[in-house]
């Protein structure tokens, strides 16, 4: 802040604002105001520090009028002068303003005493004249501070006692102004607040008593109260002036940090009192003596939580706190308890809601002896709140404090094992019963009483090795004296259940339960048998539990819990077979009379490959050859004779951002599908004979997923089952060439419960990692040495890079990529034409019009369907299409390229096709000719077994592409040869995964030179031929034969 002295003398040559018909020229009634702006954080807004006389008729009025400023740290530094004209009978305007900023116009403690010319001011553009000013400031010291107040964060606060002692004040502000004294006085009192650190709420823990018309009062008043670990580590003391007769007005504030008062000191503390709100020229000091005693270390800090079952009773409380506060009789109050915890999510701690008791009218001794359970997971807080409030009809509860237990505090431990806890019997539940002291909360800092609770919890096992999925197989027999649900008609009590078991995975960050099998229901028993098997896998986010919850089924409501029963797989020997065991039905949260058991035999096997392992991608190429004994999805009905529609989808998870290694629950990732087959329609035992691929990256997973699926016409497409293949597994020896193998088909999301198995044939090209490339590079190069050594020549590495790259250069020259496209492009619309020829025959064949084909495309009669309606069709004619392929057939039918296709174009470009074939065969000279048919016929089987000509074509094409593109990034980004040379033998492993087999890569090193080298690895072994990205390039002779290879051998 600042001591500033002003003296506004005179002003001259001033804007006339008052014109009449007696003089034109005008005159001004001119005072000045002097404004600065305050800012405290909150807000900005400029106040009035002083205001001149008011001079009549006048454009060069004296003043000469002294003011002393006070600027406090919230003040900007500086000061406006702005001229008004004065208008009795309308608001007055403005005629200018002066702007002096303090500290760039003026040194401290020095006097400039000028002319300012005046300037614009917001409502005055046309502003003259000039205003004559003294002025002078001085630095007011910096007050004594009591530390960081802006980081309120203390280490490990715990929450304890305040003790503090209210002293006194010295040098306030006077507030009250009076007839018989120009100085003037107040009445001063003070109010202690702590705030809660989520909310930010006050809540006020003290006050003192008001003292009358002091500016130096003496309070020597003690208090002392608890507070809780969510409050904020900060006591704010705020200081009021006592106004019977209206508000209270503001005098200042301090804020004294917890941590500074951690440790006795010897003596009273002084500080300077600090603006607030509504008190911008807080003045004084104040006096106090305050001890902090924070509470004891959390002794279960750090321990390890995975969750369990939370069992407990609210038994009672006594002596609580009266909150309605009544005229005629006694106040009283009408409790309630709220058992909470939190759970942790991705930006915050989400709160829960375990159970609420009824509130008791009018008293502060309730009982409520209210039952409750709730299932924790790892990612709930294991402390415990029971929170006590005061119910009230028409307002929100008023806090009348809490207790905070911890779950570690509720486990009992067995007689015969003191390590292990009980197991849940729900004949004998050994609850631990104590009363706790009420403690304050934001809201309520001084409560009283106690409350009595009967608690219980049973920890799920935990196990030190790590759990990254697994294939389970379960099988649920019976159960026995299960809770009857359902009462019978004559009987108001329950006699009976119909119930089944839904078995669900726990996984993800909110340990949420993942439904993955489910058993058939069971009718009125209470000794279901069941004996029914699944074959579960278990992904990386699953944990290592099973959660059998059972279930009433309802025909008309929903279904009623009737209790879970809990496998954890800890219990049972990995590997070791079926193994069977009795499991306690507990209770959950819906059924907390839960009673029975389920019998259960389990095999288990951890997945082979932990989530850590390196995956660098790479090209996966199968062929989904058959499938065997599918589950039969369209029931056999009045129009259906049954069966399924089977199509397989190729997919693989890819990794969101922030992922992270081994971090249980917390890591995401999004199903991503690269291809699929076509539909086999009604059949379980569907043969495809088509190829997939999927080029995967490092952000994807390792494992694979191939879906089965059941395609339906009108509604969505329903899951059949899953085969998953582990790229990363050891047990699978992909240098063998061709893997293929049955496969079982396991459950899935929607289909727990699936059949039969699916046979693939499947080859991996793995990319190679950063060491593999690494050593591959040093391998070339000293295979291009020897073999520039041989012909004796004296060759660098630079020589043989320069001749590396002038054969590239010679390669693009010839503009294969350029001659490959136009080509492909070309056969593009050769096999289009084709199509459409082969669609209208099969049309005829099937005594077909194209009406009758736009009506399935069109059921709603718009004239116009969307493009993948039209593909839906084609694929329900067993016609089937690429992706590249389809693009280009709808663009036939679509002329305008709206994104739909309508009758009249559908019409046109099927009738334009059948006069092609009217003018092709009348050009025959009357011969017959069958040998365009049966072109067609072959080449429609040849789609269908998924080996187009195109298709290779395309492959290849995509290969060398990449190896254009590697190059252009090499030149881009201007790489050492080094790196340069990594780059490219990159795609080596790509390019002879592609390659024709039996070539001899050795034959090509003439031809490309040193580049060869370093993209094929030099010569290879006698009994290892093949070929390296030389042949791809195409266009090269072989030694001893005339042949061309690649590309070239292709286009022919």
């Amino acid at each position: 802040g600042a001591t500033v002295n002003v003296t506004i003398k005179e002003g001259a040559g001033l804007l006339a604002k008052d014109k009449s018909f007696f003089n034109s020229k005008g005159k001004s009634d001119p005072y000045v105001k002097i404004l600065c702006e305050f800012n405290d954080g909150s807000k900005k807004s400029k106040t009035e520090m002083g205001k001149t006389k008011t001079k009549k008729r006048n454009l060069s009025p004296i003043w000469d009028e002294s003011f002393t400023l006070k600027l406090t740290n919230h003040h900007i530094p500086i000061l406006i002068f702005r001229v008004y004209d004065y208008d009795l009978g309308s608001a007055n305007d403005e005629m200018g303003q002066v702007k002096i900023d303090l500290l760039k116009d003026l040194k401290e403690n020095t006097i400039m005493d000028k002319w300012h010319k005046i300037s614009a001011s917001p409502d005055c553009l046309d502003a003259t004249g000039s205003l004559s000013i003294s002025i002078s400031y001085t630095l007011v010291p910096p007050p004594m501070k009591l530390g960081a107040v802006k980081d309120n964060k203390m280490k490990d606060f715990r929450g304890g006692k305040i003790s503090l002692k209210i002293i006194k004040a010295n040098g306030l502000l006077a507030m009250d102004s009076s007839l018989f004294s120009k100085k003037g006085s107040s009445d001063p009192y003070c109010k202690i607040y702590m705030k809660d650190d989520e909310s930010g709420k006050k809540a006020e823990v003290g006050k003192t008593k008001v003292i009358k018309k002091r500016l130096d009062p003496t309070w020597n008043e003690t208090f002392e109260f608890l507070i809780s670990k969510t409050f904020a580590p900060i006591v704010i003391i705020e200081m009021f002036d006592y106004d019977m007769m209206s508000g209270d007005d503001p005098m200042g504030m301090l804020q004294i940090p917890l941590a500074n008062f951690a440790i006795p000191k010897e003596g009273p503390s002084t500080f300077a009192l600090q603006p607030m709100e509504g008190c911008e020229e807080a003045t004084g000091t104040f006096t106090f003596e305050m001890l902090f005693t924070q509470n004891p270390p959390d002794k279960h800090a750090g321990k390890k939580f995975g969750g369990g079952l939370l069992l407990g009773i609210v038994e009672r409380a006594d002596d609580l706190l009266a909150v309605d506060k009544h005229i005629l009789h006694k106040a009283n109050s009408d409790p309630f308890v709220m058992v909470k915890t939190s759970h942790k999510t991705a930006n915050k701690n989400k709160e829960d809601i375990i159970h609420q008791t009824k509130h008791k009218k009018s008293t502060l001794s309730p009982k409520f002896e209210e039952k409750f359970c709730f299932d924790l997971t790892p990612f709930h807080d294991p402390n415990i709140e029971f929170a006590v409030f005061d119910y009230d009809m028409m307002s929100a509860a008023d806090p009348m404090g809490h207790v905070i237990i911890s779950v570690f505090d509720m486990i009992v431990m067995a007689e015969k094992d003191g390590d292990t806890p009980v197991q849940y019997d729900s004949e004998n539940i050994p609850y631990i019963i104590n009363k706790y002291e009420i403690l304050p909360v934001p809201g309520c800092v001084s409560p009283t009483g106690t409350i009595t609770l009967h608690l219980i919890f049973y920890p799920l096992k935990t196990h030190s090795r790590g759990f990254f999925g697994g294939d389970v197989k379960i099988k649920i027999i019976n159960a026995e004296n299960l809770i009857a649900m359902d009462a019978g008609m004559f009987s108001k009590n329950a006699t009976t259940s119909d119930p089944y078991i839904s078995v669900c995975c726990p996984e993800g960050e909110n340990f949420r339960d993942k439904k993955v099998a489910k058993t058939k229901t069971k009718k009125k028993t209470l000794s279901p048998i069941w004996e029914e098997q699944f074959n579960l896998i278990l992904d990386e986010d699953c944990y290592p539990h099973l959660m059998l919850r059972i279930y009433d089924s309802d025909a008309v409501s929903s279904d009623d819990p009737m209790g879970k029963a809990v496998v954890n797989l800890y219990d049972f020997e990995e590997g070791k077979g079926m193994q069977e065991r009795w499991l306690q039905v507990q209770p959950c949260t819906g059924c907390i009379s839960a009673s029975g058991r389920v019998n259960v035999a389990v095999e288990w096997s951890r997945a082979s490959t932990p989530r850590h392992e390196e995956f660098h991608g790479g090209m996966l190429v199968i062929k989904i050859l058959e499938a065997k004994d599918l589950l039969v999805m369209d029931k056999k009905g009045m129009f259906s004779s049954g069966g399924s529609d089977p199509y397989v989808k190729l997919e693989g998870y890819k990794k969101s951002k922030g992922w992270a290694i081994l971090s249980k629950g917390k890591n995401k990732s999004k199903l991503e599908t690269f291809d699929k087959t076509k539909v086999i329609r009604r059949s379980v035992n569907p043969k495809w004979n088509q190829r997939l691929k999927a080029a995967l990256t490092p952000q994807h997973l390792s494992v694979v997923l191939c879906s089965i699926w059941d395609h339906d016409d009108l509604g969505g497409d329903d899951p059949m089952g899953v085969v998953k293949i582990n790229l990363n597994d050891p047990d699978i020896d992909f240098d063998d060439g061709a893997i293929e193998k049955w496969c079982d088909v396991m459950s899935c999301k929607g289909c727990p419960s699936p059949t039969g198995q699916l046979k693939i044939s499947f080859t991996w090209a793995p990319e190679l990692s950063p060491e593999q490339r690494r050593r591959r590079a040093e391998e070339a190069r000293r295979k291009l040495y020897e073999k520039q050594a041989q012909v004796n020549r004296d060759c660098t590495m630079d020589v043989m890079m320069e001749e590396a790259e002038k054969r590239v250069k010679e390669l693009r020259e010839k503009k294969l990529g350029d001659y490959l496209k136009e080509t492909l492009q070309k056969e593009d619309v050769e096999i289009v034409e084709r199509k459409l020829k082969v669609f209208s025959t099969m049309l005829k064949e099937r005594g077909l019009k194209a009406e009758d084909v736009f009506r399935k495309m069109d059921p709603k009669k718009k004239g116009k369907a969307k493009r993948w309606r039209f593909k839906e069709v084609l694929e329900g004619f067993g016609f089937p299409l690429t992706p590249h392929e389809f693009k280009a057939f709808m663009d036939r039918f679509d002329d305008d390229r709206n994104g739909t296709i309508e009758l009249e174009e559908f019409k046109g470009m099927l009738q334009k096709v059948e006069k092609v074939e009217e003018k092709e065969a009348a050009t025959k000279d009357g011969k017959e000719d069958t040998k365009g048919t049966d072109e067609a016929n072959v080449y429609l089987r040849e789609l269908i077994e998924g080996e187009s000509e195109l298709e290779k074509v395309m492959d290849v094409y995509d290969d060398v592409s990449q190896f254009y593109e590697l190059n252009r990034e090499a030149e881009k980004l201007a790489l050492t040869y080094e790196e340069r040379d990594q780059m490219f033998l990159d795609d080596e492993g790509l390019a002879e995964q592609f390659s024709e087999p039996g070539a001899d890569v050795s034959a090509t090193l003439g031809g490309l030179g040193g580049l060869a080298g370093l993209l094929g690895g030099g010569r290879k072994e006698a009994n290892d031929e093949k070929k390296g990205i030389a042949g791809l390039l195409g266009g090269l002779k072989k030694e001893g034969r005339g042949e061309k290879e690649g590309i070239a051998g292709l286009l022919g």
